[in-house]
């Protein structure tokens, strides 16, 4: 039976084999999931039912499922949940909108795992190893496949869109896709959606909004909130020819193309990852700034103790990404 790799595994590993050890080769996971990767879930999981059946089945899957957390939450972590379920239902109607505008492809396929060989040195087909994926979306723009991938982020700029570039998580998934669809992609392109709520302008004491250039809003809320409150949009040309200039910062596309050089490259930078995860490799621990709030296993790397590890409980399934619970 091939040995089934996954690029959750594969970046745990390179982030950290200590890490990798307790997720992947003991099958660790918390009985409790943190407040950041329960959003991430339930957010992709609502953007999937906006696909199938429009706006309002995604805020109602939204909101159902971040209750859920929240019913299980303590104390101190509800309020902080209640301020995801909001942020959360304003970011999921703000891109319907923007869907509506800007979506020009055709899907073709959503969060549909496939399995494909990996390649040995020699370029044959692996009797070992088998690289397994799920995109958010498989779409077809102006004739050609694309791979559709969403990201949250705190803020969207100049070095965030940089390191898309340089992620070896898309240079797998193309080179995948066009190995089990026997196709050429002709790159991805992301959605990434800022994690913020556009600031309703300020009404002055003197009358009227404020103008102040720095604000943090999208040309749609501005323009409302002068029709809401029944001002004379002249009074505001500037500033709505500066939103409307500086465009939408809350959701932005781009787009990221891997030449064949680099398929290439990323084909046998798999193998030889795969063969050294495989041949029992030196587990070692990376610790960084990152592990107070990536990592799920820093009180065991600390102490491996019975008492703390009756807080994690051992899964059946080897890739927790790709079993049936899957929610994004």
């Amino acid at each position: 039976m091939k040995r089934e790799f996954t690029h959750s595994e594969l970046s745990t590993f390179q982030d950290c084999p200590q890490k990798w050890w307790f997720k992947y080769d003991q099958k660790l996971t918390p009985m409790r999931t943190g407040k950041n990767l329960a959003f991430g879930k339930v957010f992709h999981s609502a953007l999937s039912a906006f696909y199938l059946g429009g706006i309002d089945a995604a805020l109602s899957l939204f909101q159902k499922e971040i209750r859920e957390f929240i019913d299980g939450a303590e104390p101190e972590e509800i309020e902080n949940l209640r301020n995801l379920e909001t942020l959360g239902l304003s970011m999921l109607s703000m891109y319907a909108t923007f869907s509506k505008q800007h979506d020009d492809f055709e899907i073709i396929e959503m969060e549909t795992p496939h399995t494909v060989p990996i390649i040995t040195a020699a370029g044959n087909k692996s009797n070992l190893f088998e690289y397994t994926y799920t995109l958010d979306q498989l779409i077809r723009r102006n004739g050609q496949l694309w791979i559709h991938e969403f990201k949250t982020a705190e803020t969207i700029d100049n070095n965030y869109l940089s390191n898309l570039i340089l992620d070896e998580q898309m240079s797998r998934y193309q080179w995948a896709t066009e190995k089990m669809f026997k196709e050429p992609v002709a790159g991805a392109m992301y959605t990434i959606l800022r994690k913020k709520i556009p600031n309703v302008p300020e009404i002055l004491k003197k009358g009227g909004l404020t103008q102040r250039k720095d604000i943090d809003t999208i040309y749609e809320i501005y323009f409302d909130a002068i029709q809401r409150n029944g001002l004379n949009p002249q009074d505001y040309a500037e500033i709505l020819d500066i939103l409307k200039a500086k465009g939408n910062t809350f959701i932005h596309r781009e787009m990221v193309l891997r030449n064949e050089k680099e398929k290439k490259e990323c084909e046998q930078r798999l193998y030889t990852l795969c063969k050294v995860i495989n041949t029992d490799a030196p587990l070692y621990k990376c610790p960084s700034r990152d592990c107070t709030w990536k990592c799920d296993f820093r009180g065991l790397c600390i102490e491996d103790s019975k008492e703390l590890r009756s807080t994690y409980q051992i899964r059946e399934s080897y890739h927790p990404e790709h079993a049936k619970e899957k929610v994004a």
